[in-house]
């Protein structure tokens, strides 16, 4: 929130477990949401927010950590691997979003 009580931003921790892959471990986590309003984009937020999200993760125990970006979405990823993730080689078709569209999952260790 700002200081007129205005949202900002929001970001969501993992919440099933299933979603990060079995092969990352029993201490793996997902981030799987950062969302912002479109005038926010580019002004410092979203990277906040994620690496307050990130720091809230491994302050819980969990490594490594994961996100996925659609394929085709080069910003996304490219802010996530400035934050120190890597592509690991492991994609996925979300089906819950109907999009079709690839997702690589990208992991900070």
């Amino acid at each position: 929130m700002d200081r007129r009580g205005q949202r900002r931003g929001r970001r969501f921790l993992p919440h099933r477990a299933g979603r990060r892959g079995p092969d990352l471990g029993p201490d793996a986590a997902e981030i799987y949401g950062l969302y912002l309003d479109p005038p926010r984009v580019g002004t410092g937020l979203g990277r906040q927010l994620f690496i307050q999200a990130v720091a809230d993760l491994q302050d819980r125990g969990h490594a490594p950590i994961c996100v996925y970006a659609y394929r085709p979405n080069r910003k996304a990823i490219t802010f996530y691997e400035r934050a120190g993730f890597r592509a690991d080689g492991v994609t996925r078709l979300d089906e819950q979003d109907g999009a079709g569209v690839p997702e690589i999952r990208l992991v900070l260790p």
